[in-house]
């Protein structure tokens, strides 16, 4: 989903700046890998673990929900969750059992 919201060539708004600055990960090191990524190399591949850290929640339904709660404790009020992996209905099962 990084290429789908972040910028191509030298359109980079300082939002985005912003952003990869907080994340830890030098800008030139986020523009190589969206590079990459756009040239079809599977995320699995190319993402290391500082991505998933800082552009995801991702793990078991309790790290998520975990993770998830460091956004309200930040002011977010709501968070739009998407499902990969080959089971999305199985693995939306279990997070909404967790939340209960």
């Amino acid at each position: 989903m990084l290429t789908t919201f972040w910028p191509t060539g030298d359109d980079w708004p300082a939002l985005r700046d912003t952003i990869v600055e907080c994340s830890g990960i030098a800008k030139p090191e986020v523009v190589a890998v969206l590079a990459r990524l756009r040239r079809g190399e599977l995320a699995e591949t190319v993402l290391d673990e500082r991505f998933i850290a800082a552009f995801a929640i991702a793990g078991t339904a309790e790290e998520c929900l975990a993770q998830a709660a460091k956004y309200r404790r930040a002011g977010v009020a709501e968070l739009a969750l998407t499902f990969g992996g080959p089971q999305p209905e199985a693995d939306m099962a279990q997070f909404a059992d967790v939340l209960r």
